[in-house]
């Protein structure tokens, strides 16, 4: 069945508005979503369309751990690979998630940062050397923080702080500009917008 007609029917929620982040859609290609199941508990969910209409697509379940916000690109190996806040088994904080087949059915998940809360929103985007840059509110400090993978995996990478305004940053959005760096939009509690590049 269609993912966009479930919408319709109610038998499954895509995450459009509140919890899906303003750039999970925009960077992945249109043929890979991720989504969260609201009528079957914590379902966190991959989908691979395999026509342009989306009408048999891949529906794969990835984790049934708590997710509290998400983003997905593409890999330069077209392969999907998602950040994610929330839990993996007894572990909470920032994760990486990187499919190895296309449907997403074979994946590695990477514990990146832990924190004792997952609150705020995150993005991720795709550098040109194929590794991703993720920015986070970090819940442990309050802070607005960027994750810069060393690989396509994200096995490991270096973590710094952006702003050091407690609250500010508690949503996101990272874009790759033409010079190849980040640039990023970012909003919060003690002024309204901010663009960092």
């Amino acid at each position: 069945m269609n993912p966009f007609i479930r919408v319709a029917t109610g038998l499954f929620i895509l995450t459009l508005g509140a919890f899906l982040l303003p750039n999970a859609f925009a960077s992945a290609p249109a043929t890979h979503m991720a989504y969260l199941s609201v009528t079957s508990g914590s379902e966190f969910r991959f989908i691979e369309c395999v026509t342009d209409a989306c009408d048999q697509p891949n529906d794969i379940l990835l984790s049934t751990d708590a997710i509290a916000a998400y983003a997905i690109v593409n890999g330069a190996d077209q392969k999907g690979f998602i950040a994610y806040l929330g839990n993996h088994g007894a572990k909470k904080g920032l994760f990486s998630l990187k499919c190895t087949n296309g449907n997403c059915s074979q994946h590695t998940i990477e514990g990146l940062v832990a924190m004792t809360a997952t609150i705020g929103e995150l993005s991720v985007a795709m550098r040109g050397n194929g590794t991703p840059f993720i920015t986070y509110f970090n819940a442990n400090d309050h802070l607005l923080h960027a994750y810069a993978c060393d690989d396509a995996a994200c096995k490991s990478g270096k973590d710094r702080v952006l702003d050091t305004v407690v609250n500010n940053g508690v949503k996101s959005v990272v874009k790759i500009s033409p010079d190849g760096n980040p640039a990023i939009l970012y909003w919060g509690a003690v002024t309204p917008l901010h663009f960092l590049v």
